[in-house]
């Protein structure tokens, strides 16, 4: 969100121990396909607005396989066997086919109800509003308001179930009363009726996480949304192996950090130029966390994930075949977090290829005009680099200020936007206003340069009145510098800009690219510059500028 001028860094997250299995498998996340598993992530605790359909209209096939459906409606409509031999579409297709049914499994991502972190001692449960676990009301009448005791003994490492008097639950097909340790190291599922729940662990504490297996979201589920399948996107690669021992450094959007075992990266070519992928070690395989062009525009912002069964050989040719790539959990779930794909993974070209992202909730007008004053609250105010600075020379200490104006229009909100550096507040580098408006399922957040000499307006987000008499049709709109910002979990929100389209000639860019995270307490935004091949010309190279929210008296 600012074009800092001159040098700067950046996910998914697992469990340390590796032993949450839930947490890893294919596809879905909650169900297995052939055996493989993938990663997860880690939950979120506040659930997003709505999980109704998207709109899209649904077919009757009347039992024949979906796949056959789906590659004959291709051929009459397109013919896809021209960009991918026939047998290979029916295969791309069946497994295609096997994630959705992963995916709407019992007690899969599509099912999660809530994710709740457990206290030392005891913690109540229930959807009784006196519970230290308030379940959600749509389980309400399933059991009595207070069905059990969660006891965590947290010297010991271990969880106890105590089921109330009369309460009676199954785990598998069996059903048991009183008392029951919890087992963590893999999914120990227990419930009553239409829910599950078991316990994870997470950063040494203890999570319970809760499965509506009747959720509304499962129900409203379109189907997934895939590109057509293209030989274009299937591309052979070259392992190159790193020294024993190498991490890389996987950040999810809670912030919190884990370094992931990478046994080497993919080196490939799309359309004539060579690209890099850092892989990370995945059982016997490989598991790649990356984001492209698309990423905003028509697939998951954060990132996606692609699969690699067998590791290949050193320096050895291997097939990395995008047209398999796939959403994380939290693209169908509002109870996880994704992860944001590492600096390196963060192609520069359009992967038109594998599974696209259609936004889950359709927000009546009120809701929309509350998504996005609910993001102009966490946009509103003073933040600084100056942690960040201090603990990496590549970053400078920069102060952002981001001020609203124009209250008088409540269906839009207007910021004025100031970035300036720590040692010469009084003349800013940067001076914008943002208009904040929902667009398709998403804010976005649109660009204006102000009129005449910048210079004039600043300080205004602290004094209001050196902007009388500016008027919204005096700006002028950076055309294709919007950033489309989408809920990823726990309320924070992630965005881009969208392809090449924002022009720039600052320093001898031909365009910019924008990715911001915003959260209650900070923000982070990496603007970087690209000259017409592609090559950074400025801005941060290490990752994103972390900027954290001040207190009023600190701004």
């Amino acid at each position: 969100m600012g074009e800092v001028p001159r040098p700067d860094r950046f996910c998914r997250s697992s469990d340390s121990t590796g032993a949450e299995s839930d947490d890893r498998q294919n596809l879905s996340g909650l169900g297995t396909v052939g055996g493989r598993g993938f990663r997860g992530t880690r939950c979120a605790d506040v659930p997003l607005r709505g999980g109704g359909g998207s709109g899209l209209v649904s077919l009757d096939f009347q039992g024949e396989p979906m796949h056959r459906l789906i590659l004959a409606l291709a051929l009459t409509v397109g013919g896809l066997a021209t960009t991918v031999e026939t047998s290979q579409d029916t295969e791309l297709l069946t497994w295609r086919e096997e994630r959705e049914k992963s995916l709407r499994a019992d007690n899969g991502w599509l099912t999660l109800a809530g994710r709740y972190a457990l206290n030392p001692g005891a913690n109540t449960f229930g959807t009784g509003k006196d519970n230290d676990v308030v379940f959600p009301p749509e389980l309400e009448g399933v059991g009595p308001a207070r069905l059990g005791t969660l006891h965590v003994d947290a010297d010991n490492k271990q969880v106890t179930l105590r089921l109330a008097d009369g309460v009676e639950f199954m785990a598998g097909d069996k059903p048991f009363t009183g008392e029951r340790a919890f087992g963590t190291d893999k999914p120990d599922r227990v419930g009553l009726g239409r829910f599950r729940m078991h316990v994870i662990v997470r950063d040494g504490k203890f999570v319970l996480r809760l499965a509506d297996n009747e959720s509304a979201v499962r129900k409203n589920f379109p189907g997934c949304v895939w590109y057509p399948p293209d030989a274009r996107f299937k591309v052979d690669a070259t392992f190159v192996p790193y020294p024993a021992g190498r991490t890389i450094r996987v950040v999810n959007v809670l912030d919190q950090v884990s370094e992931e075992p990478s046994p080497g990266y993919a080196e490939f070519k799309l359309n004539g130029e060579t690209h890099k992928l850092d892989a990370i070690a995945e059982g016997s395989g490989l598991f790649f966390v990356f984001k492209d062009r698309t990423a905003g525009d028509t697939t998951y912002p954060p990132a996606r994930f692609l699969s690699v069964e067998k590791r290949p050989t050193d320096h050895g040719i291997f097939t990395l075949d995008f047209n398999r790539a796939y959403n994380p959990p939290c693209a169908v779930s509002d109870f996880t977090t994704c992860p944001t794909a590492p600096p390196q993974n963060v192609l520069p070209v359009r992967i038109e290829a594998g599974e696209k992202y259609v936004p889950r909730s359709a927000l009546t007008p009120e809701e929309a005009a509350d998504e996005v004053a609910r993001v102009a609250v966490l946009m509103t105010g003073s933040f600084s680099s100056e942690e960040q600075s201090k603990s990496d020379a590549a970053f400078f200490d920069v102060r952002l200020h981001m001020a609203r104006i124009w209250a008088d229009k409540p269906e839009e909100q207007w910021l004025y936007v100031e970035q300036a550096m720590a040692t010469a507040l009084d003349k800013p580098y940067r001076q914008r206003v943002y208009q904040l408006v929902w667009n398709d399922g998403a804010v976005l957040s649109r660009v204006y340069t102000l009129p005449g000499d910048p210079l004039t307006f600043a300080g205004a987000w602290e004094k209001p009145e050196r902007l009388a008499g500016l008027t919204p049709d005096k700006l002028a709109e950076k055309a294709g510098c919007a950033i489309t910002l989408t809920r990823t979990g726990d309320g924070k929100y992630t965005g881009s800009t969208t392809g090449k389209g924002c022009a720039s000639e600052l320093r001898g860019a031909s365009y910019t690219t924008s990715d911001v995270t915003l959260t209650v307490d900070a923000l982070t935004s990496w603007d970087r510059g690209f000259d017409a091949d592609g090559k950074q010309v400025w801005g941060a190279v290490k990752g994103p500028y972390q900027f954290k929210k001040l207190p009023a008296a600190a701004k």
